[in-house]
């Protein structure tokens, strides 16, 4: 491990990026209204047994967090299909509520189910699949995207952690195992526990929440 200084500054912006999002600013408020709703709405419907729960939660996550579905024209009731016949409650059950890793490897392959709509051979949507799962369970599905890949990979190697893609078998595994990695490196110069919440808000601050 080495460059402490450069990790107490991640812990800084870490902290600069919830407080933003916990503030009155009428921007960050949006934001965090938008992620309430999501969340409850998740928490009400959380399994996959009907279509049409299904099918509305696909819809509000793609269309208000830009998951690409619509821009791709995926048609949704096929998504919803697929998830419906999917074993993704069972995969989730077995998961528990926390990332670790022990858990990691089920983590990214009930990523793959969802990112392929049902058949895990198939997964074309990462995006949409980790921001669809992040709302069913925040504190084991971190949101993934290419930014906030390019953002934590260029944090990793500046705290010193270079995790080998081919130590993962997928996206989402390696992006999972390099959060986990950099809230380890945190903990040496914090007391603080740092949750994958928090890391949504560090990698997304620069989008989302910070003007």
């Amino acid at each position: 491990m080495k460059n402490v200084k450069y990790i107490r500054k991640v812990c800084n912006e870490l902290l600069s990026c919830i407080e933003e999002y916990q503030s009155d600013d009428k921007y960050s408020e949006y934001w965090r209204r938008l992620d309430t709703q999501l969340y409850q709405l998740c928490k009400s419907f959380p399994d996959h047994n009907y279509v049409g729960p299904i099918l509305v939660k696909v819809i509000a996550v793609d269309r208000l967090y830009t998951a690409w579905l619509y821009r791709r024209g995926v048609k949704y009731i096929n998504v919803a299909r697929g998830l419906q016949d999917s074993d993704i409650d069972t995969l989730l059950n077995e998961i528990g509520n926390r990332l670790t890793l022990r858990n990691v490897k089920d983590v990214a392959n009930a990523e793959l189910v969802v990112a392929g709509f049902g058949n895990p051979k198939r997964a074309r949507y990462d995006v949409f699949a980790s921001k669809y799962l992040h709302f069913h369970r925040p504190n084991v599905f971190p949101i993934l995207d290419s930014s906030a890949e390019k953002r934590i990979k260029s944090i990793s190697n500046k705290i010193g952690l270079h995790l080998n893609d081919c130590y993962c078998e997928t996206r989402y595994e390696c992006f999972c195992r390099q959060i986990l990695a950099m809230r380890k490196a945190l903990r040496t110069v914090t007391d603080r526990h740092f949750s994958l919440l928090d890391f949504d808000k560090l990698l997304y601050g620069e989008r989302y929440l910070l003007k």
